[in-house]
């Protein structure tokens, strides 16, 4: 039977520590540039939204808004298989989105 490797445990630093190695400041570099790009990312997608909302039912409009609630997951989105066979239903869940 193997024997187990015990692990000490791990010391988390303080955010006002500074990084010990180069390679951990790259890394807080890097999850900063990731942060930001996914902040502008969804402000994008935000005015995506906003600018289907003034598109109305135009179908272009419609669709924009679904896939930008897609990614955002902003407001629920219904199953259109089930809503597929009522149209009516189907029309007043895209302009609930």
């Amino acid at each position: 039977m193997a024997r187990r490797r015990h692990r000490a445990p791990v010391r988390r630093r303080s955010r006002s520590e500074p990084p010990r190695t180069a390679h951990d400041a790259h890394d807080a570099q890097d999850v900063r540039w990731l942060a930001f790009e996914l902040r502008r990312a969804r402000l994008a997608l935000t005015k995506m939204l906003a600018l289907a909302e003034e598109l109305c039912d135009d179908p272009a409009g419609q669709q924009l808004r679904l896939i930008a609630n897609e990614a955002l997951g902003l407001y629920p989105i219904a199953d259109t298989r089930a809503s597929s066979l009522n149209s009516a239903a189907a029309g007043r869940t895209l302009r609930a989105i």
